[in-house]
């Protein structure tokens, strides 16, 4: 662009700034299209004004004539010009500074410091993904990681993949379930299926059906965190029961002071029995010691929670081994929440074996999800689910935003 000059107008009882200019010979009269030089048609409707970064505490626009050309291939159109996107009213400069300043800072907060309205905030960010995303993004994928996360109160989820070579978000469906995940598959080509060779998720049947249809020859990996995870819910369930049943002799008429200690023992030994015993502390330690080894059912379901999540520290032959007996133990045991926890890990054995054998984890999954919903925190909640996207491709996805000229 040519600056022909600049000077300040007053607009709402505010300066605005005018920088008046015109487009260069070499980028003068091309298709917004095809970027192509075509002849002239008429000079449209005269002067238009673009939105540009603030200066000085100052709005700043941008004042040029927009002619209209004859493109053989896209008809009667208004030419293009190199500071902002065809039909849009701000300049690249100041999408590109609204969509960095959104990867810091809520939308809200963004709309107020750039002047501007939310839903514009959340439209440029959109365009700005959009026209920065990695069209080929789905070839070659190999590793895949799938799962479920609420970003709304009452129990509303989406479905988000990552791609595990990069760490990176790559695709997010609102609502979950097969109709949600089938659209992701759906928007593959039969050689992106082909390519994808191993799917980390839980243990969701939708998602092993789909697995199944579209990837048959990928394997499916359920991740450590979910297995221990089922575990750990296991033996918090058991600890419950205990405390129930101690409680409940607690608040007899003739209960002593023993029985009223070991209720509240029994309680506070919850997270001494879920934390991995290398991260125990001293008095949690003591706990361990003192209260669940003294009660042989809640020490074996402890033992039990121990040997599943040893699994994964193993080979994979040691680890079936370990699986096996883990199995047989759970199965024969009195506690009702293990014998179900057994038949769940016996149904999905072969999943568990995978994710040992590869050396996959959930892990970079769950973390976007944090990301999702630390985002949903900053924001105080979002418009739509498009806006929330929006964010978090911006965020988590493989584009790298930067200022202007940076």
């Amino acid at each position: 662009m040519t600056i022909k000059g600049f000077f300040f107008e007053t607009r709402q009882d505010e300066k605005v700034l005018i920088i008046e200019g015109r487009i260069r010979a070499a980028e003068k009269n091309r298709c917004p299209h095809c970027s192509k030089k075509c002849p002239g048609y008429d000079y449209g409707d005269g002067y238009r004004e673009w939105r540009h970064v603030d200066s000085n505490g100052y709005k700043v626009y941008i004042r040029a004539v927009q002619p209209r050309i004859s493109c053989p291939k896209h008809g009667v159109v208004t030419c293009a010009v190199p500071w902002a996107r065809h039909g849009m009213n701000c300049t690249h400069d100041f999408e590109q500074t609204v969509t960095w300043l959104t990867k810091h800072m809520s939308m809200s907060a963004v709309g107020e410091y750039m002047r501007t309205q939310y839903r514009t905030v959340s439209n440029i960010v959109k365009r700005v993904y959009d026209s920065m995303v990695n069209k080929n993004r789905f070839d070659n994928l190999q590793r895949i990681g799938i799962d479920e996360t609420s970003y709304k109160v009452g129990h509303i989820y989406m479905v988000t993949v990552i791609n595990h070579d990069t760490g990176k978000i790559i695709w997010a469906g609102k609502d979950c379930g097969e109709d949600t995940l089938r659209k992701f598959f759906e928007e593959l080509t039969p050689e992106q299926r082909e390519s994808i060779k191993y799917i980390t998720a839980d243990s969701a049947q939708y998602i092993a059906k789909l697995a199944k249809e579209y990837c048959p020859k990928a394997k499916r990996c359920v991740d450590r965190f979910h297995v221990v995870k089922w575990a750990t819910e296991a033996l918090d369930e058991v600890r419950r029961d205990l405390w129930r049943d101690a409680h409940k002799a607690a608040k007899r008429k003739n209960a002593s002071s023993e029985t009223k200690a070991k209720a509240k023992a029994i309680k506070n030994t919850r997270y001494a029995v879920l934390k991995n015993p290398e991260h125990l502390t001293e008095s949690q330690l003591a706990t361990l010691e003192l209260q669940v080894k003294s009660n042989p059912k809640y020490y074996h379901a402890y033992l039990l929670k121990e040997k599943l999540r040893l699994a994964f520290s193993h080979s994979v032959d040691e680890a079936e081994n370990q699986i096996d007996e883990f199995i047989f133990q759970a199965t024969k045991s009195d506690m009702p929440e293990f014998v179900a926890l057994a038949e769940r890990i016996e149904r999905h054995k072969e999943a568990i074996l995978d994710t040992i054998r590869y050396g996959l984890s959930n892990g970079r999954v769950e973390a976007i999800n944090n990301n999702i919903k630390r985002t949903i925190r900053i924001g105080y909640g979002f418009h739509s689910f498009e806006s929330l996207i929006s964010v978090v491709l911006i965020r988590s996805g493989d584009v790298s935003v930067t200022l202007p000229r940076r």
